[in-house]
């Protein structure tokens, strides 16, 4: 695996694939209290939790890419709102213990909902979306695109 700056582009077998990761973790606030309570036992921490962890809406970064790319396939961490899935059932007890959770979750979505319509609005025909972060599985296709979520530990084949 290599990691890569968000709002890349990998050109690949004759596709341009736009890259974007982050996400917010609905068990923010159990890893922030790992983390300080390792900081505490053991004087050192194992990273599992960045303040900066939900994805970001960079236009002008945009802009600077895709002067020269046409996108066709954007893989992201998360998804955009009208992707599966589109509730919050099953983290209730996350939203009840970590007040501002739901709308971080809801802004981060707004975020690939942008870059979806920024997309469009550019004339960029966005084919295949692939995306994680909700450890379920789930192939849609809405106004064109094939939505492709996958699990957890699967691997997928862009092509």
């Amino acid at each position: 695996m290599k990691t890569i700056p968000d709002y890349s582009v990998i050109q690949f077998k004759n596709h341009n694939i736009l890259c974007v990761g982050g996400a917010v973790s609905i068990d923010r606030t159990l890893r922030k209290q790992q983390m300080d309570e390792n900081r505490i036992k053991y004087r050192t921490i194992r990273e599992s939790f960045w303040e900066n962890e939900a994805a970001v809406f960079n236009e002008s970064k945009l802009l600077e890419l895709f002067a020269n790319y046409k996108i066709d396939t954007v893989v992201t961490h998360t998804a955009p709102s009208f992707c599966y899935p589109t509730g919050k059932r099953g983290i209730e007890s996350w939203l009840n213990i970590d007040k501002p959770l739901e709308q971080d979750l809801t802004d981060e979505r707004a975020v690939m909902d942008r870059i979806y319509v920024w997309l469009k609005e550019k004339g960029h025909t966005v084919m295949e979306w692939f995306y994680g972060h909700f450890h379920d599985s789930s192939i849609e296709y809405i106004s064109g695109t094939k939505f492709t979520l996958l699990n957890i530990d699967k691997l997928k084949g862009l092509i």
